[in-house]
């Protein structure tokens, strides 16, 4: 039953149906702490007949920015699928407007990041907005001030550029737990359809513990691209345009029949993955830490 799942995990979960071939995202957090809402008790239990539910715990030891929870969202761009080339780029800190207790689990602003439910939840959404979405700069300037002494010393670009490659790593694991699925839809619509057109900007979401430690909530396959804050109007900005470039070029050269190694478009993203180059088990940040001065 539900109950024994809940007494099982030992603290509070949020269950999460999968209906039929999508599945509701199981994200890290909860709305109460004893019961889901009654709508989606009704789902859960549902998926639970037909043998369906995910339940996550919730962190214990999130990372605070300046007293608030925070999350981040990132975006990978699958630019190609023949060859497979994937690519990250930086995101924004999406960050609750209302400072993190355990003391109210029913208070769903503190606990969730995302724009919908701080726009509803928050009664000054408008006159504080820009709070909740933090630049990567901004960030590094807070963990030089605010953890830099907990971690030996490292500095703010050093602790992100470590969060970046731990979340490189992960979202590399997804792809490549998801290649057989990916190559197999590009060797079965060959026929009908040039896959070498197809393409897809994704977003994914982490979470940051006390200890540096990600914990990926969150893979989108239809992120927001939002403009509504300073931060995430300045990833757009460049981008859309970057991820459009690259995908323009790969076309172009397949069509002229050259190579797509070492592409001239990649400004900020970071290669992935690369069936034509060395770049199947090395991100680029794992290069780069060798590199950053504390």
């Amino acid at each position: 039953s539900l109950d024994n799942l809940r007494a099982a995990a030992g603290r509070a979960a949020f269950p999460s149906p999968r209906v039929g071939a999508e599945a509701t995202s199981a994200t890290e957090s909860m709305r109460r702490s004893e019961t889901t809402t009654s709508r989606d008790e009704k789902r859960a239990v549902n998926a639970w007949d037909h043998g369906y539910l995910i339940a996550q715990r919730y962190l214990q030891n999130p990372m605070l920015l300046n007293g608030r929870k925070f999350d981040l969202r990132v975006y990978w761009l699958i630019a190609s699928l023949d060859p497979l080339i994937v690519l990250y780029r930086d995101g924004t800190l999406r960050v609750s407007l209302s400072k993190f207790t355990r003391d109210r689990f029913n208070h769903v602003g503190t606990h969730l990041t995302n724009a919908v439910v701080q726009k509803t939840k928050s009664n000054d959404f408008e006159e504080h907005k820009e709070m909740s979405r933090v630049s990567f700069v901004d960030f590094e300037a807070y963990l030089q001030v605010n953890q830099s002494p907990h971690f030996g010393g490292k500095s703010g670009r050093v602790l992100v550029e470590e969060l970046r490659c731990k979340m490189q790593q992960a979202l590399l694991s997804i792809v490549q737990a998801s290649r057989k699925v990916l190559l197999k839809s590009v060797s079965a619509s060959r026929s009908a359809t040039k896959m070498e057109n197809a393409f897809s900007l994704l977003g994914a979401d982490f979470m940051v513990d006390t200890n540096l430690d990600i914990w990926i909530t969150e893979v989108q396959s239809g992120p927001g691209l939002p403009t509504n804050t300073r931060a995430v109007a300045e990833v757009m900005d460049s981008m859309i345009p970057e991820a459009m470039d690259i995908v323009l070029e790969i076309r172009e050269r397949q069509l002229s029949l050259k190579p797509t190694q070492s592409l001239r478009s990649i400004r900020e993203f970071d290669l992935l993955i690369h069936e034509e180059e060395d770049y199947k088990q090395a991100p680029a940040c794992a290069r780069r830490l060798f590199a950053a001065k504390p």
